[in-house]
């Protein structure tokens, strides 16, 4: 058995010792943010994640389709032939497109429109987005109307850019003040980390509104902070996990590893171990 593999079998053994053993299990469902593996085409990953053992997944715009499509990219202009070949893999691989990343959204109704039709036709529930606050009146009317939910999300602070405020979870939950329940957060703990937050605290931030999550570890609480093995690093992963099931949070949980993309299939196997093993331990 490869060494992978047996992490993951490792893995996925403390979580059947926690329903053998009657534990509560956790509400939310552990999948993979498809940007694990943007080296790769989103039908690669796939394959990837179903080689893992995971059975959710947040896909991205940018990211090619693969097999024959050439330079296609997952996104609303792709071919209803692309769309097929990903809907056709998901089947085979029993994998779930449950949210979909669109960085821009809300700017222009004809354009938005066109993110949610596609959202519509691919069957994802959540559209994780950064939308202008300006814009946030139009996205929820949207949201409402095809009955899509969308989280905002946060990268890290940019001293390149003082304007962006979705990096402090203070302006987002301000930014969401009286819009609809369709209207929500994805928090991301790496960025969170690397924007000197304590994740655990900003997390808290986001209760009743957090609709999915990014979840990473970083190296160091700095901007230059890189993706490592959860439990290894200086974001505490156990304390967001015991959060996560304090708030009985119920959404998409999506391991996002941005570290050695071409090759890090092992270090995202130690994440799903540490994640099942605590799982197991906080249901005692």
């Amino acid at each position: 058995m490869s060494r992978i593999r047996m992490m993951i079998a490792v893995g996925f053994a403390a979580a059947g010792m926690l329903a053998a053993s009657g534990c509560a299990k956790p509400r939310w469902k552990l999948g993979m943010q498809t940007y694990t593996f943007r080296t790769y085409t989103l039908l690669e990953s796939i394959d990837k994640v179903n080689e893992l053992g995971l059975e959710h997944i947040e896909a991205y715009s940018g990211q090619k389709v693969g097999s024959d499509f050439g330079d296609i990219q997952f996104d609303p202009g792709s071919s209803a032939e692309a769309r097929e070949s990903v809907k056709q893999k998901l089947a085979e691989t029993g994998v779930n497109l449950v949210a979909y990343y669109f960085h821009t959204l809300g700017e222009d109704e004809a354009e938005s429109r066109k993110v949610f039709e596609f959202a519509r036709d691919m069957g994802v529930r959540v559209i994780v987005c950064e939308p202008p606050p300006d814009c946030l009146e139009r996205v929820d009317k949207l949201a409402n109307e095809y009955r899509i939910n969308v989280a905002i999300h946060d990268h890290a602070r940019d001293p390149k850019n003082p304007d962006y405020l979705y990096w402090n979870p203070d302006e987002v939950v301000k930014a969401l003040e009286g819009r609809s329940k369709r209207m929500g957060t994805c928090a991301d703990t790496g960025h969170w980390t690397r924007s000197g937050l304590d994740a655990v605290e900003s997390l808290k931030k986001y209760e009743g509104r957090l609709i999915c999550m990014h979840l990473k570890a970083m190296n160091k609480a700095a901007l230059d902070g890189h993706d490592v093995v959860w439990g290894t690093g200086v974001t505490d992963m156990k304390a967001v996990l015991a959060e996560m099931r304090r708030q009985g949070f119920a959404g998409l949980a999506s391991i996002e590893y941005e570290e050695n993309p071409q090759d890090n299939l092992a270090e995202v196997a130690g994440c799903i171990k540490f994640h099942n093993e605590t799982v197991e331990s906080l249901g005692k």
